[in-house]
């Protein structure tokens, strides 16, 4: 009996062992950059790579589909969802040929304010501006909430990765407004042109509605400004989860019930907000597999870096 109980055990610590638990990843774009400080992109062929590895070793499946599974307690495992964030331009051109050779659902959250914007998202732009500059002589002085912030831009790498840090925590609190005349007096003070490489943009309604008709794309609200929510004050919040989901709809004619919160930035409020709105589900940034625990309303996403399936898949086997 006693031989026959742990012979039990045995069995069920290797079903253990072997199960997968379900994973959430997160892209933003599909291309080849010179300069990504954020890891943003994977090259087109690493994502083929990433999909075709998932597909051998994992169930990949849409997110909507996954979030239902967790709100009804059925956590499934060995189940990978693939999640966009921002709706930038070469998700339709790069990605979604790849996402169709391979069959892969996945989930496309859009910024609603960019699309068919020929400006770059802020952050883009803060990173040429820093990266592809010539150093100038002086220094700059900016205003933040009331205080003067002076920087200085060296031609060493150390120092332009501290510069861009620094410039992106205090831009991505300021005020829109500010924030533009920040970055227009950043360009001018660096010398680095204005305009945006075409890459950079977010897709045209056109693009998106195109997207939208895959049957393998599900897309998501994430906001219209791309805020930290924490800062915002209800009727902001409001404003900014029901009028980017409204503008989804409206621009594709789906309904939409899956939201991304811009950076990963959320609160106890904002998810309530987005509860109160109508969705579903809503995801995060926090770095780690889906729980059978965890609320719909922050499903945890992980990274997927610029690499080649090989060594994501590696990277993954913890989670197995």
């Amino acid at each position: 009996m006693i031989r026959s109980a742990l012979g039990r055990l045995a069995r069920a610590a290797r079903r253990t062992v072997r199960s997968k638990g379900p994973i959430v990843l997160m892209y933003h774009r599909v291309d080849k950059l010179a300069v990504d400080p954020w890891q943003l992109a994977v090259s087109p062929d690493h994502f083929a790579g990433q999909l075709a590895m998932l597909r051998r070793r994992r169930d990949v499946v849409p997110l909507s589909w996954l979030a239902a599974q967790l709100s009804a307690g059925r956590l499934p495992a060995r189940a990978a969802a693939l999640t966009f964030d921002d709706g930038y331009g070469d998700v339709f051109r790069n990605a979604l040929p790849i996402l169709e050779a391979e069959q892969c659902p996945a989930t496309v959250f859009v910024t609603t304010g960019a699309i068919g914007s020929r400006t770059e998202f802020w952050w883009d732009r803060l990173s040429r501006i820093v990266y592809e500059a010539t150093p100038p002589r002086e220094e700059i002085v900016l205003a933040f909430g009331g205080a003067a912030h002076s920087f200085r831009l060296g031609s060493g790498g150390p120092n332009r990765d501290a510069l861009h840090g620094r410039l992106h925590a205090l831009l991505k609190a300021a005020p829109v407004e500010a924030r533009q005349h920040a970055l227009d007096r950043l360009a001018e003070w660096t010398g680095v042109k204005s305009e945006g490489a075409e890459g950079n943009l977010a897709m045209s309604a056109d693009d998106l509605r195109k997207l939208s008709s895959s049957q393998l794309i599900e897309i998501g609200a994430h906001t219209v400004s791309h805020p930290s929510m924490p800062e915002l004050s209800t009727r902001d919040l409001e404003r900014e989860v029901v009028t980017s989901r409204n503008v989804c709809e409206a621009m594709t004619g789906r309904a939409v019930t899956g939201f991304a919160y811009p950076y990963g930035d959320h609160s106890a409020a904002a998810a309530a907000v987005v509860r109160a709105a109508g969705f579903s589900y809503a995801c995060t940034t926090e770095g780690r597999a889906v729980r059978s625990d965890d609320d719909p309303m922050s499903i945890p996403r992980l990274l997927a870096p610029d690499w080649d399936g090989f060594r994501l898949e590696r990277e993954l086997r913890r989670y197995d």
